[in-house]
């Protein structure tokens, strides 16, 4: 059993997240594992009507179950926006009026309310919001989760090695593929930097240390795995947001930073044989290239981070020329581009909760209208966003409430992978043909039959799945 933490998000405009049971008490969990039945149902089979039916179970058995019962309410509501019907709003008004005590869930009926358009009296019509989609990793995450620009794989690092997995697999379309090292000929990769060049061919990462060993060594290697190329050699500082990097999207220039005497600046360095090239004045960090590479995003940092304000969103000729805000934030970071260079989506650390988007003015010396959206509930911080596919979808990395799986390990050692998601197994034991695991859960029912096995740990119940070697 691996806990899952942090996970990462699709986010793309359709609907809105599902929410996460939270109880942990006897009667409780019993409201609560079928809520995650009728969450499964609904967003793992996409059977609209059985998970109502299982939704409005749980609003008539566990009425006191005041928390679970809100949810499932909002959730009724929820499938019955995905159909398009009236009965969304009078599930929304429901959770509303009778469980006032519930903020998050009258806050979301709220937003959802004000999203349905009635016309004529007839059916609302429904106006998409945003909809997460959780992409269940069976590894631990670093800062380094990057889409690749088609957006079908992603690339990740862990125990100093770049990995590639395909974003879908043979479980489902949120369970990712086999991961894959990439070969970069025992150059070890640092956790803090990873970037895709636009036509998808290299990647650029880190080394995590030069020759005197303070220094940091950025690097470029195929995508398709080869001999890493070395690029420039600085110093960053101890900030992980200071090893944030970009490829232009031929590959052809790197977009980095270099801390000097207290003072961090941007740079362009060319991949062939070029010198870095200072991009701004002010000091700045985490340059992004846009995607037809004559623009580079960029936050204002000034102090090394420590300073009052300055920590805005930027954008700058990629040749250099004038900088211009387009974006105040109070920490903002991680910027990525839409695929047609017309926004650009960030965060911001003081809304550490929040997806933010700005529209670029066309004279790009206008500052940009800036729109947010919330992380699903549950979510304690978002850290990173991972890239912008072509099809309109954001990767995000977040902080989010433990989950539990059953996992498998090769033997010999490298990636794990889920063979029971959603799941709170104990002791797993492998049967004696190898064809089930056994484990064990803790009671959900008052009085539920214990194991007879004599070495169960009372209040235990014994369960068994098979195993499928895929």
């Amino acid at each position: 059993m691996k806990k899952m933490k942090p996970i990462l998000i699709l986010v793309f405009v359709a609907a809105l997240s599902s929410l996460l049971p939270g109880s942990r008490a006897s009667i409780q969990q019993t409201a609560g594992e079928l809520f995650e039945k009728a969450l499964y149902v609904e967003e793992g089979h996409g059977d609209l009507q059985k998970a109502i039916a299982l939704y409005q179970d749980i609003v008539k058995r566990f009425p006191d179950n005041r928390e679970v019962a809100a949810k499932a309410l909002l959730h009724i509501g929820l499938c019955f926006e995905k159909l398009g019907t009236a009965e969304a709003k009078k599930a929304f008004q429901r959770v509303i009026d009778n469980y006032p005590e519930q903020k998050n869930e009258v806050t979301i009926a709220r937003e959802r309310l004000s999203r349905l358009a009635p016309v004529a009296g007839k059916v609302p019509v429904i106006l998409s919001g945003p909809k997460f989609t959780k992409v269940k990793i069976p590894t631990k995450l670093s800062w380094s989760v990057k889409l690749s620009p088609d957006g079908k794989d992603i690339a990740l690092i862990s125990d100093e090695k770049i990995w590639i997995m395909p974003l879908s697999g043979n479980i489902g379309p949120d369970f990712p593929g086999k991961p894959v090292p990439l070969n970069t000929e025992e150059i070890r990769v640092e956790w803090s930097g990873l970037a895709w060049s636009g036509d998808g061919k290299w990647i650029a990462f880190n080394d995590p240390g030069g020759s005197d060993r303070l220094n940091q060594v950025i690097y470029i290697v195929p995508s398709s795995g080869g001999k890493p190329k070395k690029i420039v050699e600085n110093f960053r500082d101890g900030r992980v947001v200071n090893y944030k990097i970009s490829l232009s999207p031929d590959g052809r220039n790197l977009a980095h930073s270099s801390v000097d005497n207290h003072e961090q600046h941007i740079f362009i360095t060319r991949v062939d044989d070029g010198s870095p090239k200072r991009l701004v004045d002010m000091q700045a960090r985490e340059p992004v290239f846009s995607p037809d590479g004559k623009m580079i995003a960029f936050v204002e940092d000034k102090d090394l981070g420590s300073g009052e304000g300055g920590l805005g969103l930027w954008v700058v000729p990629a040749q250099g020329g004038t900088p211009h805000l387009v974006a105040d934030a109070g920490k903002a970071s991680s910027p990525v581009w839409s695929p047609d260079g017309r926004m650009i989506a960030f965060l911001d650390s003081v809304k550490n909760k929040q997806i933010n988007f700005v529209e670029i003015p066309k004279d790009r010396e206008a500052r940009g209208k800036v729109t947010s959206i919330q992380a699903p509930e549950g979510t304690s911080e978002v850290t990173l966003l991972a890239g912008w596919t072509p099809d309109n979808k954001i990767g995000v990395l977040l902080t989010a409430k433990q989950e539990f799986a059953l996992y498998t390990l090769p033997a010999a050692g490298g990636q794990a992978a889920i063979i029971l998601p959603d799941c709170y197994a104990l002791q797993p034991r492998w049967s004696r043909d190898g064809k089930q695991i056994f484990y064990v859960t803790l009671p959900t029912e008052p009085g539920e039959n214990r194991s007879k096995l004599s070495n169960n740990p009372k209040g235990r119940v014994p369960r068994a799945c098979p195993w499928v070697n895929e």
